[in-house]
């Protein structure tokens, strides 16, 4: 179909909407084993992207963690340890896990918290695709086909620095605690157990 507007040349309407693109890409999302294998793509391509390129050295704000995995490898954590300050905030959660490590592990891996990233940020696709199931009246092709475009998103190689760095794994810790707060909100909790909580969420977040 032709468009005729005086004095310009003649427009010609696009043959596929965006509706109609929509519509096609959840049509292949119908099958829904194959929506969700579509949607474990990203984080087994971030996960084999860490296993490759993924190196226990440390970097940059790694160096400033060194004397607090002595003093965790020799019992000697307490709690101003901790809750020390690291430039602009205190780092109370990755604290946590690199104490965890040095008891727990042999050694002080950073690829283990390199795959720590990929673990949260799971639980915040996880957490993501709740809310789609929640809030949204949608067919279950087009909530996979959604579901699909989240898990992109949150895996993209273009933070390829955050997947392939440990420190940054605490920077992951505040959109899964804002994602799991907005899903005990829709929930079904009483008003009292949505406050405290969306307030434990919170103060995680704010300690990473």
């Amino acid at each position: 179909m032709a468009v005729e507007i005086p004095g310009y040349r003649r427009l010609h309407a696009p043959r596929r909407t965006a509706s109609m693109v929509a519509l096609n890409i959840s049509g292949r999302f119908s099958n829904p084993w194959l929506g969700r294998c579509a949607s474990l793509l990203p984080v087994a391509l971030i996960t084999a992207c860490i296993a490759h390129y993924g190196v226990n050295v440390p970097f940059a704000d790694d160096w400033d963690l060194s004397s607090f995995v002595s003093k965790a490898v020799h019992h000697k954590v307490q709690l101003r340890h901790l809750l020390q300050q690291h430039n602009e905030h205190r780092i109370f959660f990755l604290r946590l896990v690199v104490a965890a490590q040095a008891w727990l592990l042999p050694q002080w891996d950073l690829r283990t918290q390199m795959f720590l990233s990929v673990a949260l940020c799971s639980l915040t696709a996880g957490n993501m695709f709740i809310l789609i199931k929640k809030t949204l009246s949608l067919s279950s092709g087009v909530r996979l086909a959604v579901g699909f475009c989240i898990t992109v998103l949150l895996f993209s190689p273009v933070q390829y620095e955050n997947w392939i760095w440990g420190f940054q794994c605490a920077f992951f810790v505040p959109p899964l605690c804002l994602s799991a707060s907005w899903v005990v909100l829709t929930s079904n909790m009483r008003i009292s157990a949505k406050f405290w909580l969306s307030a434990l969420l919170t103060t995680l977040a704010m300690f990473s």
